[in-house]
């Protein structure tokens, strides 16, 4: 990487990678952090040495990191990649990047490992609903959210806008963890009452990562509903593995 003159400024340049290559940043902007084999499925190639190859090429020149170590148990976990700092500064130049939202980016080599795994889990919904349903979905991570939207007011998760003949139905996905505190949770479930209260064509999955804490959420969400006698919201409470093998065709039907 050298620096060019351009009038009276220094122009940082950036060492040149192919177009396709260019797909993968922008990937790990949305996702933060996947692995090989989610990015060959994101970028529909069927050939895992030349993703394998531009991969290398790209950790190389500093656009991507690569973290990779075996598991406390012996265990080998695939290779995961997040954003470096070219990888950063060449989303800066697009004009389509909201360039405040790029800041914590800087900070991905210090995230957990759970957070890596729920970066990664997310990404295997995106997948999974891709599989199953092809072009009738959309997906938004939370780096997909609108800049000024409203949405950002409540963040949740992810969401996905799945179509139903002429109708689209929203799905907004907010993940719990063990970690978090009752009250925290709690707080989250009123946040989405009051902030979905007039969305009825809105679905609130509430994602959780054991059938204890399912149970929870389902409780106090009803109570949150009946104590504002609001009975236009439908929410799900499941937890990680349910979502994953949930039939959105099926859910449909069974509210006719």
């Amino acid at each position: 990487m050298g620096r060019k003159k351009e009038g009276s400024k220094l122009v940082m340049t950036l060492p040149p990678i192919t177009n396709k290559q260019q797909e993968i940043p922008h990937l790990l902007y949305r996702f933060r952090v996947l692995n090989r084999v989610q990015i060959q499925t994101f970028l529909n190639h069927k050939d895992y040495k030349t993703i394998n190859h531009w991969l290398k090429d790209l950790t190389e020149k500093n656009y991507i990191k690569r973290d990779y170590k075996n598991t406390f148990q012996g265990r080998t976990i695939p290779a995961r990649y997040h954003l470096a700092i070219n990888g950063i500064r060449y989303l800066r130049t697009l004009s389509s990047i909201d360039k405040k939202s790029l800041r914590k980016f800087y900070r991905e080599s210090f995230t957990s490992d759970k957070f890596k795994e729920r970066c990664m889990f997310i990404a295997d919904i995106f997948t999974a609903l891709v599989k199953r349903y092809g072009q009738d979905i959309s997906f938004f991570t939370q780096s997909d959210y609108p800049t000024n939207g409203v949405i950002r007011d409540v963040m949740p998760t992810f969401g996905f806008i799945k179509k139903e003949g002429n109708n689209k139905i929203a799905y907004i996905c907010e993940l719990f963890n063990e970690k978090q505190p009752r009250y925290f949770i709690r707080n989250r479930i009123s946040k989405f009452v009051d902030f979905f209260e007039d969305e009825p064509d809105t679905r609130i999955l509430f994602v959780c990562p054991n059938e204890s804490m399912a149970k929870f959420v389902n409780r106090f969400t009803k109570r949150a509903l009946e104590d504002k006698s609001i009975d236009t919201i439908y929410f799900k409470s499941m937890t990680y593995v349910g979502l994953k093998d949930m039939d959105f065709v099926s859910e449909e039907k069974n509210e006719e």
